[in-house]
């Protein structure tokens, strides 16, 4: 029997297969086994660690996890921020593996790790990844680039940008100065792609609601923005006027 030599893929789909007929020869798994070594160490330096976990979940190869244990570590300490939340976003998706170290434990470690030195623009590039990261990082790398945070929402150029960038503000809502406050209110009738936003007046209802948790009352600046609101006559302003005037 000729053992392919291509890559992990085919090496563990074939074992596999031959595996699955009655009474297997234990020689050749043996000798299946022994190309997967060497294709590990041909392919552990290139392969994307959501590629490895993929091949762990889809071909269950007790062998073939034990032994790449040894390098997933290492794998997982060097890979960048979007390989990691992708792996354990697939991780995570197909219950835990069978395996002898706590994958979760150190994707999350250096998730973590690697969250605090990202930088604001890399960070909300894998905002749908947002799930997987700790709320409370996710904060702190928000509250120390505030100015920047209330810059994205300022020049906010559609409406879909106008909502999101609006929930961003409320996550950082807690560490906004009155002079911020007020800057984000006057600015919001600035700009026709946040006061002509649906989601945006959602986020600002959630931004309203916190304001009000922080400080137990309704601030002057929200009371200015709500004379200025008034101008406005849509289902969603309408909406949020009757919000602030629930609390009057």
């Amino acid at each position: 029997m000729k053992i392919p030599t291509a890559d992990l893929k085919i090496l563990l789909l074939s074992k596999s297969t031959y595996k699955a007929i009655d009474e297997p020869k234990a020689s050749l798994v043996e000798l299946f086994d022994d190309f997967i070594v060497k294709q590990v160490k041909e392919e552990i330096e290139t392969i994307l660690l959501r590629e490895i976990f993929l091949l762990m979940i889809v071909h269950e190869d007790d062998f073939f996890i034990n032994l790449v244990e040894s390098d997933l570590e290492e794998k997982i300490s060097t890979a960048n921020l979007e390989e990691l939340l992708k792996a354990k976003s697939l991780y995570k998706s197909t219950g835990e593996l069978k395996s002898d170290i706590d994958i979760l434990r150190l994707l999350d470690d250096s998730i973590t790790q690697q969250v605090k030195t990202a930088s604001l623009d890399d960070l909300l590039d894998q905002r749908k990844y947002w799930d997987d990261i700790d709320d409370e990082i996710i904060e702190s790398v928000l509250s120390s680039n505030a100015s920047a945070v209330i810059d994205r929402f300022l020049t906010s150029e559609s409406y879909n940008s106008a909502g999101s960038n609006s929930r961003l503000l409320v996550k950082i809502a807690e560490y906004l100065s009155p002079v911020q406050w007020e800057n984000i209110l006057e600015s919001f009738f600035q700009n026709d792609q946040l006061y002509c936003s649906r989601s945006c007046y959602g986020g600002f209802e959630a931004l309203f609601k916190s304001s009000l948790e922080l400080s137990n009352s309704v601030q002057p600046y929200w009371i200015t923005f709500r004379e200025k609101l008034n101008k406005f006559n849509t289902e969603h302003s309408n909406s949020l006027k009757r919000l602030i005037d629930s609390h009057g």
